[in-house]
């Protein structure tokens, strides 16, 4: 059968990366791509939905064109960007803008949205569905409608500590749940790539399409360390870290990490004591334009075990390890991460 592929898509507010890995799980290129919003403000950016998908789709096709990697052989594709939203028409034509959150802040546009609908009676009149950044590019590509619950937390209508909407709170703001994507794992295939996707994307075949997540949690499934909680340190945002320990087992579980935020310029004795045992390893992240000093400094002084993410430096392989995921290659996901796990660092 040969080699196969998973590719990946990170958007930024600001830059598009797109990722391929390997069945084997070595890196088989990467491309970036600069996006630049129509405007920012505090609570982060906009930008035109056709125009952020026609960016984002050609930093997939030049990766693609250039890869010299046939396009046939490319199995899987997930996609990965800040939280945010926009509404579509019955017709699937925007009444919004699409709105993104600064890259890694958990924002939730659950105020946001609920004045949109409310400034106009013809808002409510002619919304039909809700959908995150991410999202609507997927939906772009394939016609394929779901989220993820990292999105849907990000919306702000989701059931506390469930993957599912909360029917009382849609119900008080007079919201219909069919404006809503079903909430599905974030390494779930959830369809296949249209023939308009793959024009855009530059792929000859139809390749499975994950539901994806935002970046935080992708970056986390690309972090590989799953056997043991963890604090994650990425160089996007300095200040803030995340502790993490692993998902619960069972079939429904989502692959990957759970997670809770917390400031290092808080002082240690804020961070949770379970996160901070001598044993919990700290994993650090940065790519390419971003500086890790101040990081490895930090996690230097605490004494613990230091490791490096893996590909750390350069592109984020976690939309693609979704994609890897969500293929179905991997029956054995504790094995798969076994073999792709962070790289002891001398700090």
């Amino acid at each position: 059968m040969g080699q196969t592929y998973f590719l990946g898509l990170e958007i930024g507010p600001r830059a598009a990366t797109a990722a391929l890995l390997g069945r084997d799980r070595s890196p088989a290129g990467a491309h970036t791509q600069p996006i630049a919003p129509d405007a920012e403000d505090d609570g982060g950016f906009r930008i035109d939905p056709r125009k952020w998908v026609r960016l984002a789709s050609d930093t997939v096709r030049e990766l693609v064109e250039s890869s010299g990697i046939p396009a046939s052989k490319i199995w899987g594709f997930a996609p990965a960007a800040p939280r945010g939203w926009m509404a579509l028409d019955a017709d699937w034509n925007p009444l919004t803008d699409l709105r993104l959150a600064h890259a890694f802040r958990p924002t939730c546009f659950r105020g946001e949205i609920l004045r949109f609908l409310d400034n106009h009676p013809r808002n409510r009149a002619h919304c039909a569905l809700i959908l995150a950044p991410k999202d609507y590019l997927r939906f772009a590509l394939s016609r394929i409608i779901a989220t993820d619950t990292s999105d849907a937390a990000g919306l702000g209508f989701l059931r506390p500590g469930a993957g599912e909407w909360d029917g009382a709170e849609l119900a008080a703001h007079s919201l219909e749940a069919r404006w809503l994507p079903p909430v599905l794992p974030a390494a779930f295939a959830c369809g296949r790539i249209g023939p308009r996707g793959m024009e855009a994307l530059g792929l000859s075949d139809s390749a499975w399409v994950a539901v994806g997540s935002t970046l935080a949690p992708t970056r986390l499934a690309g972090c590989g360390f799953l056997d043991a909680p963890a604090v994650y340190l990425s160089a996007a945002e300095p200040l803030l870290a995340r502790w993490h320990t692993k998902a619960p087992a069972g079939a429904e579980a989502e692959p990957g990490l759970t997670h809770t935020d917390f400031l290092l310029s808080a002082g240690r004795d804020d961070i949770p004591s379970e996160a901070f045992t001598p044993e919990t390893p700290i994993i650090l992240d940065w790519r390419e334009e971003e500086d890790p000093g101040p990081l490895r400094a930090w996690a230097a002084s605490t004494g613990r075990p230091v490791y490096a993410a893996p590909l750390a430096g350069r592109a984020s392989p976690g939309a693609a390890v979704l994609a890897a995921l969500a293929s179905g290659a991997f029956a054995d996901r504790e094995a798969f991460f076994r073999r792709f796990a962070p790289a002891l660092l001398d700090v």
